[in-house]
């Protein structure tokens, strides 16, 4: 019997420790780039992290004589199923096509529907439109985790995957920037009145006088809400010149201390923002409108210009 190669074993002991590749790399001090290359067979270990692995193997009796080595055993191992129930990029694709031992089953690979599909399933991934909830999981005994595509998991009854021992997770910041591009895009189509003359355009109107724009140079840009994307509006606002400050969050825990360092916070709260949008604490320019953490990246960020 051919002996089993490093990534082979590597292999075994996951699934009997029943480990992701992040929690074995943890195990071994390595990357978990680093697991997923040994499990296709590309690259030698470092003797360190050979012996690192021979220990954790001692620890749990972990031995490999019983398991052959080559297609016979890739044949024989219970691979690991993946339903992604909503249609996803390439690149994503891409990342489930390279986990070795994984079945990828797509949204347009379900005949029987999504509840049947996740009877054998040991992960689901989903974006907003699916709604996972205790129904849906009643269909999919061997689930262990939910992966939301997105900020998110308003889609999700968490407190029910907790219940059955189901991980939810999401990709927080996986938009920040796209959102953040769109945000400055929006504020040069009003800077410069786009929208109108568009409209007037379709109307068959050129009123040129009336189109003239502004410049977002020297501007004040106030952000209420400096998170992932705030943060990310905020770089981008300095590239035109923009005086910028950002408000602190409120929840739980207090303040978060992620304010705009140096920032006149006083004249972006009383001449950069609306009354509308200050809060009760912003008489004395402390603070700004009361948030929770991350309301900037459920859409509800506020933000205006005002000349200087």
């Amino acid at each position: 019997m051919p002996e089993l190669t490093f990534g082979e074993k590597l292999l075994i002991a996951r699934k009997q420790l029943d480990l992701f590749q992040y929690e074995m790399a943890e195990q071994l001090g390595v990357h978990p780039n680093s697991v997923a290359k040994y499990e296709r067979g590309e690259g030698k270990p470092h003797a360190a992290v050979v012996r690192m692995f021979d220990l954790l193997c001692d620890k749990h009796s972990i031995r490999f004589n019983e398991y052959e080595s080559g297609p016979a055993a890739a044949e024989k191992e219970e691979k690991m199923k993946i339903v992604l129930a909503e249609k996803v990029s390439p690149a994503t694709l891409a990342v489930f096509a390279a986990e070795q031992g994984w079945e990828v089953k797509t949204h347009d690979q379900l005949p029987e529907g999504l509840a049947a599909a996740l009877a054998d399933a040991d992960g689901l991934v989903v974006r907003s439109a699916v709604q996972v909830d205790d129904a849906l999981m009643e269909h999919a005994p061997k689930l262990r985790v939910i992966g939301r595509a997105g900020v998110g998991v308003d889609n999700i009854d968490a407190e029910a995957a907790t219940r059955r021992g189901i991980v939810v997770m999401n990709t927080p910041g996986a938009n920040a920037v796209a959102v953040a591009e769109l945000t400055v895009a929006l504020m040069l189509g009003l800077a410069r009145k786009i929208p109108v003359a568009n409209s007037t355009m379709h109307a068959g109107k050129w009123e040129k006088k009336n189109l003239q724009g502004s410049e977002l140079r020297g501007k004040t840009l106030g952000i209420l809400g400096l998170g992932r994307i705030g943060l990310e509006v905020a770089k981008r606002a300095r590239v035109f010149g923009d005086h910028w400050g950002g408000s602190v969050c409120f929840g739980g825990g207090g303040p978060r201390k992620r304010d705009c360092a140096g920032a006149d916070r006083r004249a972006v709260c009383e001449g950069g923002l609306p009354d509308a949008a200050r809060g009760p604490d912003t008489a004395d320019g402390r603070h700004h409108q009361r948030q929770e953490p991350g309301d900037d990246e459920k859409g509800r960020a506020h933000c205006e210009l005002r000349p200087r």
